[in-house]
C-alpha cells in the first residue's frame, strides 16, 4: 500500500467520523429543544399567603381555606396613663395569653402621617383673615405641620389572629375582643377595608411608599 493511499483513506476516515459527531450532536441538540418548556413566571399568588379576600372585606384566605384576619392595637402615651391603668391594661393581655389557645402575631407598620385635614382647615382660614398676625400664625403652623409629615410616620400595631374555619374565625374574634375590650378603654379595635388593604400591600411591598387619600401636595 502506497503512502498516497493510506492518506486517502485517512481522509475518508477523518469525513465519516466528522460525520457521525454531526448527527449524534443534532440528535442531542434535538432531543434537548424537544425537552425544553415554555417559560411561566411565578404568579403572586404563588409566592403570597393570603391568596383572596372575602367579598365584606373582613378577613383574608389563606392558600390551605384558612383565615387570618388582624385588628389594631390601640396606642397610649405610657407616661401619662396612671399606674392602675397600665396596669389594669398588663392584666388584660396576660388574661388574653393565658386563655387565648393558638397563634398570635404582632405586626407592627410604619404609615406616612395624614395631616390632610389640618392643612386643609389652615388653609381655609388664611384665605380669609386680614389679620397679618394670624396670619402668621398659621403660617407657622403650616410650617410645621408639613416638616412633621416629611420626617415623622406614625407607627401602628396589629395583632393577628387565625382560624380554619369561619365559625371559629367569628369565635377567636369574639373571645380577642371580649378580654382587651374590658372596661372603658379598649385596647383593640376592628379595621376598615381600606386599611387592611394598606396593611396587606405594605406586608408584601415592604420598601413600598403608602399614600394616604387626602394627602396635600
Amino acid at each position: 500500500v502506497t503512502m498516497k493511499t493510506k492518506k486517502a483513506e485517512n481522509k475518508k476516515f477523518d469525513r465519516q467520523e466528522t460525520r457521525r459527531a454531526r448527527k449524534e450532536y443534532k440528535k442531542e441538540r434535538n432531543s434537548y429543544l424537544k425537552g425544553m418548556k415554555k417559560y411561566e413566571p411565578a404568579l403572586a399568588a404563588d409566592l403570597l399567603p393570603i391568596t383572596a379576600w372575602d367579598k365584606e372585606g373582613n378577613y383574608g384566605i389563606m392558600r390551605d381555606g384558612s383565615i387570618v384576619d388582624f385588628m389594631q392595637i390601640t396606642c397610649k402615651n405610657l407616661y401619662n396613663a396612671s399606674e392602675d391603668e397600665l396596669a389594669y391594661d398588663n392584666l388584660k393581655w396576660d388574661k388574653l395569653f393565658m386563655t387565648y389557645p393558638d397563634d398570635l402575631k404582632y405586626v407592627v407598620l410604619n404609615f406616612p402621617v395624614n395631616i390632610s385635614t389640618q392643612l386643609s382647615y389652615i388653609k381655609k382660614i388664611a384665605a380669609r383673615t386680614e389679620n397679618p398676625v394670624l396670619f402668621n400664625m398659621l403660617q407657622s403652623e403650616y410650617d410645621r405641620l408639613t416638616y412633621i409629615a416629611q420626617k415623622t410616620t406614625d407607627r401602628d400595631y396589629y395583632l393577628m389572629f387565625y382560624a380554619s374555619d369561619y365559625i371559629q374565625y367569628l369565635d377567636k374574634k369574639a373571645k380577642i375582643k371580649g378580654v382587651l375590650n374590658q372596661g372603658s378603654l379598649p385596647l383593640i379595635t376592628e379595621l376598615p377595608r381600606e386599611k387592611k388593604m394598606q396593611v396587606l400591600y405594605k406586608l408584601n411591598n415592604l420598601n413600598g411608599s403608602i399614600f394616604l387619600e387626602g394627602d396635600e401636595d
